[in-house]
């Protein structure tokens, strides 16, 4: 089953932020590399994916979950280190695989 996941590409030297897009997705890893398509124009290719820590529960307005992933990215020009940082509205199942 998918669901709608937020999915931040942060740089992580600047801290600036360098896409933000949703998508619809059955699993994180999914949502990443949907995200890096529609950013890249097709050409990205997702390498690694680590997850940093765990998945923090957000009280706001509308409640959600925020992941933080160190991605490995592959593009025309070089390899690219980035943080991308998930919104979902339901907590990642501990069985689930990156």
């Amino acid at each position: 089953m998918s669901q709608v996941i937020e999915v931040r590409f942060i740089h992580t030297t600047t801290q600036e932020v360098l896409t933000d897009r949703m998508t619809a997705a059955s699993s994180h890893r999914e949502a990443v590399e949907l995200a890096l398509s529609a950013w890249s124009g097709g050409v990205g290719v997702l390498v690694d994916m680590e997850p940093v820590g765990e998945g923090e529960f957000l009280n706001r307005s509308t409640p959600c979950w925020r992941y933080h992933y160190i991605c490995t990215l592959q593009d025309d020009e070089y390899d690219r280190e980035v943080l991308a940082q998930l919104f979902t509205q339901y907590k990642e199942k501990p069985s689930a695989k990156v």
